[in-house]
């Protein structure tokens, strides 16, 4: 079976745990289409068999996550499984947030991202190198924070907040960019991802809650994750030629009505005998499939 079963991931389940599960169940290949931190909770689409091969065109996609920053501390980690670094007897108040938010942490930024994180620094994880004590040199990427809201306040030094950014954003590192703005100190408390991509939390499952016998119920088919893209059914013929590395112009394919008015940067679903085969665009003035399904 191909396609994505959505995964609410539990707080200290590893996604890779998750992706071992799904694969001991399924007995097909499996992997993840965003990592998230074993104390992270939600949203973690695994793909299953030929829908591993999708990972880059969902590498990218923007994500959701309701977070909690707590004011007063801030650990080594950038949250509650770390030491504690620093401390502040500064609390700010909700507008004071809402404030350093909106003037340095919306739109595209730049930001250094956690020491402790999966990051390459000569080729090993930062991650490792700081918990074997040694200095993590890590330079500023730019991500992009399309909303970051103060939601309510939920005790004397924890504010809970909601963030929509774009793939590669940590916002362990947002909670400490909102404490140092602030001349104070933060570290994050507790976070949910509701979305990644078109997939949200209202269609997650719990992990114990797929067996054997039941996870194909739970798998979201490929023909159903593309419904919505422009669709061309090809012949045996011109399928033979683009495996074999023909360049075929958009209008001398069969069904070239269907893709004629089709950006050139978008995804058209390729379709062989009713079966979902691939996915194309328009490159160079060529139809070209650049992943084979």
């Amino acid at each position: 079976m191909n396609g994505i079963i959505v995964v609410n991931k539990k707080s200290s389940m590893s996604s890779a745990s998750v992706v071992n599960r799904i694969k001991h169940i399924t007995g097909e290949k499996c992997g993840h289409l965003g990592t998230l931190d074993p104390l992270a909770e939600g949203v973690l689409p695994v793909a299953i068999g030929r829908a591993t091969k999708l990972f880059d065109l969902f590498l990218n996609k923007t994500k959701t996550y309701i977070t909690q920053i707590r004011f007063g501390y801030m650990t080594d980690t950038l949250d509650e499984e770390g030491e504690v670094i620093c401390t502040s007897q500064y609390i700010p108040k909700k507008e004071d947030i809402e404030r350093v938010i909106a003037e340095n942490l919306l739109g595209d930024i730049m930001q250094l991202p956690p020491a402790y994180s999966a990051k390459k620094v000569d080729g090993k994880r930062s991650y490792s190198i700081a918990r074997h004590g040694g200095e993590v040199h890590l330079s500023p990427v730019p991500v992009t924070i399309y909303s970051f809201d103060v939601l309510r306040k939920i005790d004397e030094n924890t504010y809970e907040c909601r963030v929509v950014c774009s793939s590669g954003t940590y916002i362990r590192s947002l909670c400490r960019d909102v404490g140092a703005l602030l001349s104070s100190c933060a570290t994050m408390h507790h976070l949910l991802r509701t979305h990644c991509g078109a997939f949200d939390i209202d269609h997650a499952v719990d992990l114990d809650e797929i067996t054997e016998g039941n996870f194909s119920s739970f798998v979201i088919l490929l023909e159903d994750i593309f419904l919505d893209y422009p669709r061309i059914d090809i012949t045996k013929i011109e399928y033979k030629n683009l495996i074999d590395g023909k360049k075929i112009k958009p209008n001398l394919l069969k069904n070239a009505k269907n893709i004629e008015k089709i950006d050139k940067n978008q995804i058209i679903c390729v379709f062989l005998d009713e079966k979902l085969i691939g996915l194309a665009k328009v490159i160079d003035g060529f139809f070209k499939i650049f992943i084979y399904t």
